[in-house]
């Protein structure tokens, strides 16, 4: 029996077996109207036993998005134990078991990327733009894609978005195939561009009422929805004014609210705030940072270091079509050299004392009795030059610790004379 249970089958199918003793077509997966809908939840061969015992052979579940999916079966028949592995409370024995975030196969319990790609190559004509890129962004995160004009950062975001195909690679988004599936990808994103998608004849609400028509949500839903991102994004009062006669922190705003209307759970933006005076700016960070909080995933791109370096989770740096350089701000900007403590003494003999005992690399100041020593910017690196200081019974008066900023990393990777020299986190050819 237990095969029976799991099965997905409509509720009509479920009353016809009880009621004439027919069996229902418990093993055919269920068939919506929505057929593109993507699986919230997709496990094949699950399987789970206690001490020989089997306790759930090989199950199948294909559970669309959204739904309600009723699970029965009588008791011990594993409906419990499902439950546990799924909610990754329990291991299962073999199959593989797909939730919104969670992939569990065999033993091991993985966080599903949102947007993955491996090898992603794009060309137009002979002009590789991109050269065998791989991308890996975490659910819930900001990934920003930094790089020189033309360094190919919007046919990323074109590929992604399904709005242009790769020549070659595999890419997943949402938890989709991009060659297999890429309707349920367009129904699980959002894309706000360089130029903004708002159409100046009509008002705000406007736009936003023929957005929510086009993701067919209704006629009293759509306005519901265009009053509630009028009011997140401080729009009411400008809400039935012509779009032409917005600001361009206002249109930026707008534009993003129209991408907010069905309700996507990645969001592609492609350089926001260019052109936005430094308070829009901010305006759209409190916005970015707050979508986030909500679980959506960002994938921003921007010719604003500072931007990235205040919201980005992690940084990839894109530089004649290959990624040059990735990871967290920090980390970026540890790779390149520059760093150093600067240690201020109160007198000339404490400069003299110190300056022997840190040794040749620092560089010294004897009008500002001050010490510059080259660190990685590290707590360990700080700890070390502190520690010598300490073990010859010096003190510094004062110290402030400089690394360099995402500036320099960008200049650094993508137009140094002295690249090839500089640690970019990949290995080197021996």
């Amino acid at each position: 029996m237990t095969e029976m249970y799991g099965k997905a089958f409509e509720r009509r199918d479920l009353v016809e077996s009880l009621g004439n003793g027919e069996p229902g077509p418990y093993g055919e997966e269920v068939r919506r109207e929505n057929a593109t809908s993507p699986l919230v939840m997709d496990t094949r061969g699950l399987s789970k036993s206690y001490k020989g015992v089997e306790a759930l052979k090989p199950l199948d579940l294909k559970v669309p998005k959204p739904s309600i999916f009723g699970f029965l079966g009588p008791n011990g028949a594993g409906k419990t134990t499902t439950i546990r592995m799924l909610a990754t409370l329990m291991e299962p024995d073999g199959g593989e078991a797909t939730t919104a975030r969670f992939r569990k196969e065999g033993g091991m319990t993985t966080s599903l990327p949102a947007i993955a790609a491996t090898g992603l190559r794009k060309s137009f004509g002979d002009k590789i733009v991109l050269d065998g890129i791989d991308l890996d962004v975490a659910e819930g995160t900001i990934f920003s894609l930094l790089g020189p004009n033309g360094a190919g950062k919007t046919t990323a975001v074109k590929v992604l978005s399904t709005l242009i195909a790769a020549d070659g690679g595999e890419i997943g988004v949402a938890g989709h195939d991009l060659d297999r599936d890429p309707d349920a990808i367009r129904a699980a994103i959002g894309v706000t561009g360089q130029f903004s998608a708002v159409d100046d004849l009509l008002t705000g609400e406007e736009n936003l009422i023929l957005m929510a028509d086009l993701n067919h949500l209704g006629r009293s839903e759509g306005r519901r929805r265009a009053a509630e991102l009028l009011d997140r994004f401080d729009l009411v009062d400008a809400g039935r004014k012509p779009a032409a006669t917005y600001s361009g922190g206002m249109r930026r705003r707008l534009d993003l609210a129209m991408t907010l209307v069905g309700s996507p759970r990645i969001i592609f933006l492609d350089e926001p705030t260019t052109g936005l005076d430094p308070r829009s700016r901010r305006t759209m960070w409190r916005i970015i940072r707050d979508l986030v909080a909500d679980g959506v995933t960002i994938f921003l791109t921007t010719q604003y270091l500072e931007e990235a370096d205040q919201l980005a989770d992690r940084i990839a740096i894109l530089d004649g079509g290959k990624l040059v350089a990735e990871g967290t701000a920090e980390e970026l900007k540890r790779r390149i050299p520059g760093g150093h403590v600067r240690l201020r003494f109160v007198d000339a003999s404490g400069l003299e004392s110190a300056a022997r005992t840190v040794g040749a690399a620092s560089l010294r100041d004897d009008n500002a009795l001050t010490l510059q020593v080259p660190t990685d910017g590290s707590v360990g690196s700080l700890k070390a030059v502190l520690d010598r200081l300490d073990d010859e019974s010096l003190a510094a008066g004062g110290l402030s610790l400089h690394t360099p900023d995402l500036d320099d990393v960008f200049l650094a990777l993508t137009g140094h004379p002295d690249t090839e020299n500089l640690d970019t986190g990949k290995d080197k050819p021996q």
